[in-house]
């Protein structure tokens, strides 16, 4: 976590910096992250209520 957070965080930059990535690339990556974090929190909470 320590290594591959702020080596996203460049990542993200430069690709906006360059321009290498269009509006859409930058919504469907928003949505499909949010999503996944979604379903994590999900199966988390319905596991938390099992117990």
């Amino acid at each position: 976590m320590l290594v591959l957070n702020p080596f996203c965080v460049v990542t993200l930059f430069y690709a906006h910096y360059a321009h290498a990535l269009s509006s859409l690339d930058w919504l469907l990556a928003l949505i499909l992250g949010v999503g996944f974090i979604g379903i994590l929190l999900l199966k988390t909470t319905s596991k938390r209520k099992e117990e």
